[in-house]
């Protein structure tokens, strides 16, 4: 698979509902990364011309005055969580500090940069909320449909493999954000009533759901293959990126029907197919350290 394609070499794809599936599908056929360089930017701007006037279109204007800019990402800013929201997650630790969490997102977001999705995450993300884990080792992260541009992300700050940690976890909610736009436009899964097990969250899931998670779980699957192309890593680095290849390669393997199960659209298929057959290095599996 063409893992080291640049935006610059992919010709501009319009984002018309017309065209969007024969734009993916020629995308997926090309080999292209999964994060699809340069179609974040071009999804962004097509809702907002779709959705301008729409409650869940992007906010472009300036972020709160509660705010705390992520330095070197603007308009990416660590905001409060939505009073919505107040009793979903746990409060981050008193530590991570906003404008703590916000060096550590422009860390792990220059790690993207230098490496292949970050321009992605970048057109994608304007809101970063940050919330509390399970304790040292665990991540959480979250994203909802209806808030386009916004993450929830716990900030894993002076724990084991935490950059690489948070960026996957930027990377994991802004890819289903990037395939929730996709879906806006071009329909995945056309019967909503269908599930199957989810390898992911042990019960059984819709199959929009299970899209998603093989989706975006593939997509970090390749980003942390293509690591080593671009860093001198350490030890540990490899250890974790070795390790998170080989868990999500287990996962997949348990989602291996999906691509003919009845309920996806035909690009919903040649989707699901191109993850599940993706054509990757396989990393060798390397330290058992808890994530």
């Amino acid at each position: 698979m063409a893992a080291s394609a640049t935006a610059s070499s992919i010709p501009s794809v319009p984002i018309l509902a017309a065209d969007l599936a024969t734009a993916l599908a020629e995308r997926l056929r090309r080999g292209e990364p999964y994060w699809f360089p340069g179609l974040a930017q071009q999804l962004a701007q097509a809702f907002e011309q779709e959705d301008a006037e729409s409650e869940a279109a992007f906010e472009r204007g300036p972020p709160p005055q509660n705010s705390h800019p992520v330095i070197g990402h603007l308009p990416i800013a660590v905001e409060p969580l939505p009073a919505a929201f107040a009793r979903r997650f746990n409060p981050p630790a008193p530590d991570i500090t906003p404008d703590r969490a916000a060096a550590a997102i422009a860390s792990a977001l220059d790690l993207m940069a230098a490496t292949g999705p970050g321009a992605a995450v970048a057109s994608l993300v304007r809101s970063v909320h940050v919330i509390g884990s399970r304790g040292p080792g665990y991540d959480c992260s979250h994203s909802e449909p209806s808030l386009s541009s916004s993450v929830f992300v716990s900030v894993p700050v002076g724990e084991r493999d935490a950059r690489l940690r948070l960026a996957e976890s930027l990377l994991h909610e802004a890819m289903h954000l990037q395939l929730s736009l996709i879906e806006r436009f071009e329909p995945l899964v056309a019967d909503a009533r269908i599930s199957a097990f989810s390898p992911w969250q042990q019960r059984p899931r819709p199959l929009q759901g299970l899209l998603h998670g093989l989706y975006v779980f593939r997509v970090i699957d390749q980003w942390l293959g293509t690591l080593p192309s671009h860093l001198e890593l350490d030890a540990g680095a490899r250890n974790y990126a070795a390790r998170r290849r080989a868990e999500i390669g287990e996962e997949i393997a348990e989602v291996a029907g999906l691509a003919e199960r009845p309920g996806l659209t035909s690009l919903g298929r040649e989707l699901a197919r191109s993850l599940i057959c993706a054509r990757l290095p396989i990393a060798q599996a390397g330290s058992t350290s808890a994530r």
